[in-house]
C-alpha cells in the first residue's frame, strides 16, 4: 500500500487553537501514553514500608523522571514534615555525639537556645564565684583546715619545748634539735651534756619524730578533705547559677524527653566544671613564726 507524502503527517490550522504560545498553557499532569507506567508508579509510592525502593526505567525523552518526581512531590505535600536529626555533645563520651530526633525546626531553635545559654552562663558563673557570700564560705573552709593543722603542730611544739627540744623547718623538711631557753643548743654544748641526758634527748626526739610523721600523714588527708569541700562548694554555687537558667529552657522542651535529658546532663556537667578562674579568698595577715614555734609554717607544706 502506498501513501502520498501529504498523508504521512497530520496538519492543524493555527486558527483552531485559542492560545498564542504553549508557554501560556498549564503543564500536563501525567506523561502521555504511559498509562501502565503511571499505574506501576502509583503502586510503588503507595507502599509505606521500610526496605522498598522505586526503580524507573524507560527510553530517553519520555518524561519518566519528571513524572516520578511530580508524583512524589504531590504525595509528600500531604504528609507531615519529616523529623530532623540534631547532633549534640555526649558529656559521658565526647568523641561519640548523641543524635536527637527533633520535629520541624526544633533543632535550629535548640541550637540558638544553647548558644544564648552559654553566653548567659559566661557571666552568671563568674559573678557567683566573685560574690561576698562565696568568698566568706571559702574563708571558713580555709580557716577550718588551717586550724586543724595549727592545733596539731602547736601541740607538738609545746610537747617538744617541754622536753627542751625545738622543731625546726629546713629545706629538706622538719627536724628536731636540743634547745635551751628557746634557742637551738650548739653542737659543742650538746657534746658536754652527760650521757644519760643525751640519751633522754635522743629518745625524746625519736618519739617526737614519730608523732610528726603521723601529723604529716594526717595533713595529707586534711588536704584531700579540703579539696573535697571546695569541690562541693563549687558544685553548690554553680548549680545555683546554672539551675534556674536551664530550668527556664526545660519548660520550652518539656514535650521532648530526649531534649530534657540532654539539658539535665548538660546542667550536671556545668555544675562540675573546674573553677580555676575563681578569685582567691581574702587572707588575714599572719606574723612570721620563729623556728621553735612554726605550726603555721608547717601548715603550708
Amino acid at each position: 500500500m502506498k501513501l502520498a507524502p501529504e498523508r504521512l503527517a497530520r496538519r492543524w490550522s493555527a486558527e483552531t487553537f485559542d492560545f498564542e504560545t504553549t508557554g501560556s498553557l498549564e503543564p500536563l499532569e501525567a506523561a502521555l501514553g504511559q498509562h501502565r507506567a503511571l499505574e506501576a508508579l502509583e503502586l510503588a509510592v503507595g507502599v509505606a514500608q521500610p526496605g522498598f525502593n522505586l526503580f524507573v526505567l524507560g527510553a530517553p525523552e519520555t518524561g519518566r523522571f519528571e513524572a516520578t518526581l511530580q508524583r512524589i512531590r504531590q504525595l509528600a505535600a500531604g504528609l507531615p514534615a519529616p523529623d530532623r536529626w540534631c547532633y549534640v555533645n555526649n558529656f559521658r563520651d565526647p568523641i561519640r555525639p548523641v543524635a536527637l530526633r527533633l520535629p520541624g525546626d526544633t533543632g535550629a531553635r535548640l541550637r540558638d537556645d544553647m548558644r544564648q545559654l552559654v553566653e548567659e552562663l559566661r557571666s552568671a558563673i563568674p559573678a557567683v564565684l566573685e560574690s561576698d557570700e562565696y568568698r566568706s564560705r571559702v574563708e571558713q573552709i580555709e580557716a577550718h583546715f588551717a586550724s586543724l593543722q595549727e592545733r596539731a603542730f602547736g601541740a607538738l611544739v609545746e610537747e617538744a619545748q617541754g622536753q627542751g627540744i625545738a622543731l625546726l623547718r629546713t629545706p629538706a623538711g622538719f627536724s628536731f634539735a636540743p634547745a635551751r631557753e628557746g634557742e637551738v643548743m650548739p653542737h659543742e654544748e650538746f657534746e658536754k651534756l652527760p650521757a644519760p641526758e643525751k640519751e633522754r634527748i635522743a629518745q625524746a626526739i625519736r618519739a617526737l619524730q614519730e608523732k610528726l610523721e603521723r601529723i604529716l600523714r594526717q595533713a595529707v588527708g586534711w588536704r584531700r578533705e579540703h579539696r573535697d569541700e571546695m569541690k562541693k562548694l563549687n558544685r553548690e554555687v554553680t548549680t545555683f547559677a546554672v539551675g534556674h537558667l536551664v530550668d527556664d529552657l526545660l519548660r520550652k522542651y518539656v514535650a521532648l524527653p530526649d531534649v530534657v535529658a540532654y539539658r539535665r546532663r548538660s546542667r550536671k556537667t556545668w555544675s562540675r566544671t573546674p573553677t580555676s578562674s575563681a578569685p582567691p579568698p581574702r587572707r588575714r595577715r599572719r606574723s612570721r613564726c620563729r623556728p621553735t614555734n612554726c605550726p603555721r609554717c608547717a601548715a603550708t607544706r
